[in-house]
């Protein structure tokens, strides 16, 4: 599975791993050449306004989507409860489930099909 975060800076990149993950940044040197000393052992904030996603615990299910109202912000909530499912089941069952639709990637699923698979995930996951 791929995943892509683009980021618009990289105070937001570390601000995102900091609330996020518990990450430490890496320095930027050339920034921090820039700065007083005193200035450059601040730790570093997130920008105004930012808030991060805030992540489902994982006995939360997703809503599902109306078929008209489908888009691929839903695409990106179906590849987590995938991801989801195959943790609890411990196999790739949500490949399965994508094969059901006659192809072999979810980013080949039609949006139209979206809710089907996630309510077949949702089944399977309540199954198990």
């Amino acid at each position: 599975m791929k995943i892509t975060i683009t980021f618009d800076s990289l105070d937001e990149l570390y601000a995102h791993m900091n609330l996020n993950k518990g990450f430490e940044p890496i320095p930027d040197t050339l920034a921090q050449a820039e700065q007083p000393a005193q200035e450059a052992q601040k730790p570093q904030r997130a920008p105004e306004g930012f808030q991060p996603e805030e992540n489902p615990p994982f006995d939360e299910k997703p809503q599902e989507k109306p078929a008209a109202d489908v888009t691929e912000d839903f695409r990106i909530e179906v590849r987590k409860f995938l991801a989801r499912l195959n943790k609890s089941t411990g196999k790739n069952t949500a490949s399965e489930l994508i094969k059901a639709f006659g192809v072999s990637k979810l980013n080949d699923v039609k949006l139209e099909d979206l809710p089907a698979l996630m309510a077949k995930a949702k089944e399977v996951y309540d199954a198990g």
